[in-house]
């Protein structure tokens, strides 16, 4: 198999002409050679989603045709990328396990593949996950995609912090999935929010649109998004933070990371592990490093904010557990 990034490349080629005839020439040198554009269309071919084409050649090119290609049914076309791709093939596995409806409009013929696909490895493959937040109200879903799409703006009543709140005239620009739930990203008097769909009561599109260049600069915040406490308004503050020896391993320099802004520090002797986070406010950290106590140390926070918010939340906690 290819390199998967070369593949995955060449497929999005694919999606975005399809119903065209394409000849592999038309690639010059972009994958390396003319033969390797020939085996992707022969291993999309076996599943039918691509037509092998005969075009009579030019005056002057050699033989009398030359094979072109043409995709005739693009629902199916990325299944084969995930199945030649050893590396990937998990991922499938995964997105059934949060969703065993998801790949439930695939055609036939995919449908079986996949099924062997799953069945093949069932001895191999676990995957045990917090539960898929179910959309209670899929009307509502839809109409967040259409006027994302078509860049309308919406009014809708949401519960948020206790309280039913009406917001007009709203600019919803992304639907994020973060922690398992399902979120819509909007900008309101300039401001990029957050509000969990579920929580949604109802929601209009409004006929008014607004333009992708008034947006622009909201979606670049987007990949800052360390998780829904995040808040756009706040400049990030950074704390260092200590993991004692017993849990060191886990915050090792390569070691995977828990918040997107996690930046690995040094080792010390004793085996414990510095490391920084950054955050817009204490409750978009606090949450993760309560999980990891009493072996996750603050070390230092602007004016010791982190400190004092832990300290104020385990009094608490203790007095509940008192009564």
């Amino acid at each position: 198999m290819a390199k998967t990034g070369n593949f995955l490349e060449f497929i999005k080629i694919l999606l975005e002409r399809k119903g065209e005839i394409i000849c592999p020439e038309e690639f010059g040198n972009r994958f390396g050679h003319e033969r390797t554009v020939k085996r992707y269309f022969i291993e999309l071919s076996e599943y039918q989603n691509i037509v092998k084409i005969g075009i009579e050649k030019k005056a002057g090119e050699k033989g009398r045709q030359k094979e072109c290609y043409k995709l005739v049914s693009a629902s199916d076309i990325l299944l084969e990328f995930f199945k030649k791709s050893d590396d990937i093939e998990h991922f499938i596995h995964w997105s059934n396990s949060l969703d065993p409806e998801i790949f439930q409009d695939l055609e036939e013929n995919s449908q079986k593949a996949l099924h062997n696909i799953l069945n093949s490895n069932d001895e191999v493959f676990y995957f045990k996950n917090a539960e898929f937040e179910e959309i209670k109200n899929r009307e509502i879903f839809k109409k967040i995609k259409i006027a994302i799409q078509n860049r309308n703006l919406i009014n809708f009543q949401h519960y948020y912090r206790g309280q039913d709140i009406e917001v007009f005239e709203a600019k919803p620009i992304r639907i994020l999935f973060n922690e398992n739930n399902w979120y819509l990203l909007f900008v309101e008097n300039e401001n990029l929010q957050f509000s969990r769909i579920n929580f949604i009561n109802s929601l209009e599109i409004v006929e008014k649109r607004f333009l992708k260049s008034e947006i622009e600069k909201f979606e670049k915040l987007i990949p800052k998004i360390q998780n829904p406490m995040t808040l756009f308004n706040q400049k990030p503050k950074v704390a260092k933070i200590r993991a004692l020896s017993g849990i060191s391993k886990y915050f090792g320099e390569n070691s995977k990371k828990f918040l997107r802004s996690q930046k690995f520090l040094k080792e010390n002797r004793d085996g414990s592990v510095d490391f920084e986070i950054s955050y817009t406010q204490p409750l978009e950290v606090l949450p993760f490093i309560k999980k990891w106590l009493p072996n996750l140390q603050i070390l230092e926070s602007p004016e010791a904010e982190l400190q004092k918010a832990l300290q104020k939340d385990l009094k608490e906690m203790l007095a509940i557990l008192e009564k």
